[in-house]
Parts: structure tokens; C-alpha cells; sequence
């Protein structure tokens, strides 16, 4: 059963910050809406990606070194009658049914009421059923995995459905429905999703124009790539570059 919540903080576009290595007495949940962070725990080094969760419960030792990386995370710390039934990594995890969860427990925390404790635990308590829900349909099959992974290799070059169907000897319709039920995701939006996040990763990390990020993963077209980066993000490639004050 769900306890108090101590703490709450929603980061957007913050780098991260750095942790010096102590035990925690309570539990935490960090949801990472995009963006990557590295954390110790237990003296063991954990990368999170974007829509990964960490989980650490009572007694964890952790650290967190300074990053240059802009992020969108939230972290709830709370305590309860018994540690989750949680691994300390959970991969991609984070859909829109969570973000709609983290977003009425931000509301929440931001209205304080008499009966704001209550309305916390409920809400967290939603939240973690959403989670072991996620993890229950997070089932990839071996094809969806091997698209993912031709896709990892390949994703600065041009890509088809014909190419990848070449790659895995299924046809392109069989592909695309396996990945969408597999995945909740067409592979072409998939695709779209990786080659953005690498381009906010070099938008953060070096100088490089914005036409020549967009080539180098994967888009043919400067003004294309700056559209489809705004529509996925809300910022203009060159605005998300100044929250990272390169």
C-alpha cells in the first residue's frame, strides 16, 4: 500500500543534475519523457533512454553525475508498506496513458487541497497499475525485434519498407502489421522517432548546422526534418539548441 509522497519534480529541458552517492529510505520512481541520463545504483551503471522508468526502493544506493544532455523527466519519491515488484530499469515503458496519469498527479501536486495526500496516492497507485499493465503488453516478437534492430543499424541511410522486408524475407504488409501490434507503432513512425531523438542528441552535443544534422540521420530534407522535429518535440530545431546553450 502506497504511503506518503515526499517529493515531487517535473524537469523539462534540464540537463541533469548531478547526485553525490548516498542510500535512499524511500521509494522512487523517475520517468524519462525523452532524452537520455546515466544513474549508479548499487554501484552499478544504468542508461536510460527515453520512455525508460527507474525504479529504486528503500536502501538503494545511488549517484547521478553531472549530464549535458537537455531531458523531460519527472521523479516521484513516496513511501510504502513494502518494496514494487519492479526490476530497477524498466525499458520503454512510458505511453500516452502514463503521460496522462504523470500529468493529472502534476495538476494534483500543483493544487494543494485538504485531501491532497489522498488524491496523490490514488493517483500514484493508477499510475503503478499502468505500469505493470505496459510491462504485460510489452511483449516484442523476434520479428518486430529484428525490424528494431535493422532500423538501429541503418537509420542514417535511406529506408523502405521493401528494404526491410528484404532484410527479414517477410513481405512489407506482413512487416508493418507484426511491428504495429507488436509495438503500437507504423515502422515509418518508429523510424521517425529514432531519427529525431539522435538529432537531439547532436543538436545538444555538437555545432553542427541544422541541414547537416538532418543528413546525418537519415532525413533528405533540411526543412522537412525541421518540420517534422517541431511536430514531434514543440521546438524548432535551432530553439531546442539554444535550451542547451550551444
Amino acid at each position: 500500500m502506497i504511503g506518503e509522497i515526499t517529493y515531487f519534480s517535473h524537469n523539462k529541458f534540464a540537463t541533469q543534475k548531478q547526485i553525490e552517492r548516498h542510500e535512499i529510505k524511500f521509494n522512487e520512481l523517475t520517468f524519462l519523457i525523452s532524452g537520455e541520463m546515466t544513474y549508479y545504483v548499487n554501484d552499478v551503471k544504468h542508461i536510460l533512454t527515453s520512455g525508460d522508468i527507474i525504479y529504486l526502493p528503500p536502501g538503494s544506493i545511488r549517484k547521478r553525475e553531472i549530464g549535458d544532455v537537455l531531458n523531460d523527466y519527472l521523479s516521484i519519491n513516496f513511501h510504502a508498506d513494502s518494496p514494487l515488484d519492479f526490476d530497477t530499469i524498466i525499458k520503454n515503458c512510458i505511453n500516452n496513458e502514463l503521460k496522462l496519469l504523470l500529468n493529472y498527479f502534476e495538476t494534483a501536486f500543483s493544487s494543494p487541497s485538504t485531501d491532497l495526500q489522498a488524491k496523490l496516492r490514488l493517483t500514484l497507485e493508477t499510475i503503478i497499475m499502468q505500469i505493470t499493465d505496459n510491462l504485460h503488453d510489452s511483449y516484442t516478437s523476434p520479428l518486430s525485434a529484428e525490424i528494431i534492430s535493422f532500423i538501429s543499424s541503418h537509420y542514417t541511410e535511406k529506408i523502405t519498407l521493401n528494404d526491410i522486408s528484404q532484410a527479414t524475407f517477410y513481405s512489407a504488409a506482413y512487416c508493418e502489421n507484426e511491428f504495429k501490434k507488436t509495438t503500437g507503432k507504423s515502422i515509418i513512425n518508429y523510424l521517425i522517432d529514432v531519427r529525431v531523438n539522435a538529432a537531439k542528441k547532436l543538436l545538444s552535443e555538437s555545432s553542427m548546422s541544422c541541414a547537416r544534422i538532418a543528413t546525418a540521420v537519415g532525413f533528405d530534407d533540411a526543412n522537412y526534418f525541421s518540420r517534422i522535429f517541431k511536430k514531434r518535440t514543440g521546438y524548432s530545431p535551432l530553439k531546442y539548441r539554444d535550451f542547451s546553450g550551444l
